[in-house]
């Protein structure tokens, strides 16, 4: 029998402690306790194809897992299923494929025209601006003395402010591009003038002020007499001009947000800011080199598209896969981990009815929609990572659920699991000082 380096590794505490044995019977030992963790996973998989027929499936549903550098092993493993949020996660490894780094950060540039007051903000396509950071903004302009301007524009690539809507009941991208994602004139007017403020944002600007202390100011006052959206800078080439930038926070805690959230608007437009369906496909296709397998992709979200409605879907077998992979790639590359953008069950939320027996030791996302019940991550175990992939398809999701919990709950039965190591609950901030204004000027005005 041939053994593996990794295999040994894992089992040396054994190997130390049976030091009055032979290397013929430490061997054999080892051979018998792999073999016995292999039973134990080929049975995992007979209880759970018995519990999938007990529940009266038929046969829509997929459940599939494999080991780290292990054969897939499932029951409908390589069928088309509605993946639905659990599509968040392949949204998340091309936006760190893409971008290069978990430690990324969106850059927006502002350009002031110090003599005419007129400001232009050219922007990034960064998915994450939101109300902290628009006050952010405008108190680190009160810091540089910009209370008032005769113009604001800004390009067609600042989507601060905008009503992001679901990618849902559009045809196609162009649709879901339109009018509702981009912040119109009136828009702008209302976000650039604090005398424009109603009395429930104010309130809402008090709350947000008390959890960042220092860094948004108890008195922000703006105004701007003109607001546009503008295809291109008024101001390049104007002599008396400030340049600053504003940084988002760090990609890897947008995207552990995003998966604990499951929030449709920001993967949407983390998905189409990348370059949408083609490019993700061509993503699967030639940088993965999975071929076709992302032929079912329509949005970012995990989101259906139409009409007519296409529900985004992929097989168990190639999800594990790319779930593999990006766990390898953060580890290898960054010295990271799904952890690092994933939701650690039992940490960093409370839902005991989901996860029973897995809390700290799953690394998963959810999935619901109608007709679709998921569940797909990795478990911590003394085998080592297993990733997996738990999809329940059908009519009522109520009942889905249930059926997805004993499915999980057999599944666990047939491995050691180990808690996630060296991980608090996750805390994300909104703000940090790394986002204030960043003054340019001498590096990019000669």
């Amino acid at each position: 029998m041939a053994f593996c380096l990794k295999p040994l590794m894992v089992m040396t505490p054994f190997l130390k402690t049976a030091k009055r044995f032979s290397i013929a019977a430490a061997l054999f030992a080892l051979s018998f306790l792999s073999a016995s963790q292999a039973f134990s996973q080929e049975d995992s998989v007979a209880r759970v194809s018995e519990t999938m027929t007990r529940l009266k499936d038929g046969g829509l549903s997929s459940f599939c897992y494999a080991i780290e550098n292990g054969q897939i092993r499932g029951i409908n493993a390589d069928q088309p299923v509605k993946i639905a949020s659990v599509m968040k996660l392949l949204t998340t490894y091309w936006a760190l494929d893409t971008l290069g780094s978990p430690d990324y950060r969106y850059r927006t540039k502002i350009y002031y025209d110090q003599t005419r007051s007129d400001m232009h903000i050219e922007g990034s396509r960064d998915p994450f601006l939101n109300r902290d950071r628009q006050l952010l903004l405008l108190t680190e302009l009160n810091r540089n003395g910009i209370t008032s301007l005769n113009r604001l524009t800004v390009d067609q690539n600042f989507l601060f402010g905008s009503s992001t809507v679901d990618v849902s009941y559009h045809a196609n991208e162009d649709a879901r591009n339109g009018s509702l994602l981009r912040p119109t004139d009136s828009v702008l007017a209302e976000i650039f003038n604090t005398n424009r403020w109603s009395r429930d944002e104010k309130r809402s600007i008090s709350k947000i002020q008390k959890e960042n202390p220092g860094l948004i100011s108890g008195q922000i006052s703006f105004n701007a007499s003109s607001t546009q959206v503008v295809s291109e800078n008024p101001l390049a080439g104007s002599s008396n001009l400030r340049v600053f930038e504003i940084r988002s926070a760090p990609l890897s805690s947008y995207l552990k947000r995003m998966n604990i959230m499951s929030a449709n608007p920001m993967a949407d437009e983390l998905y189409y800011s990348l370059g949408g369906t083609p490019a993700f496909r061509t993503f699967i296709s030639t940088r993965l080199e999975m071929g076709s397998v992302g032929s079912g992709i329509y949005s970012g979200s995990g989101l259906w598209v139409g009409p007519p409605r296409r529900d985004t879907t992929m097989p168990c077998s190639a999800m594990i896969q790319i779930i593999r992979r990006m766990d390898q790639d953060l580890q290898r590359k960054y010295r990271k981990s799904l952890a690092d953008v994933m939701m650690v069950a039992g940490l960093d939320t409370e839902d005991g009815a989901t996860f029973k027996e897995g809390e700290q030791t799953l690394v998963v996302k959810t999935g619901t929609l109608a007709g679709a019940k998921n569940l797909a991550g990795s478990l911590t175990t003394s085998q080592g990572e297993v990733y997996f992939g738990i999809f329940m398809q059908g009519k009522n999701a109520d009942e889905k659920g249930k059926a997805r919990g004993e499915v999980l709950e057999t599944f666990l039965s047939g491995f050691r699991p180990t808690p996630v190591r060296g991980r608090d609950g996750f805390k994300f901030r909104m703000l940090d000082r790394e986002m204030s204004l960043r003054d340019l000027t001498a590096s990019v005005i000669p």
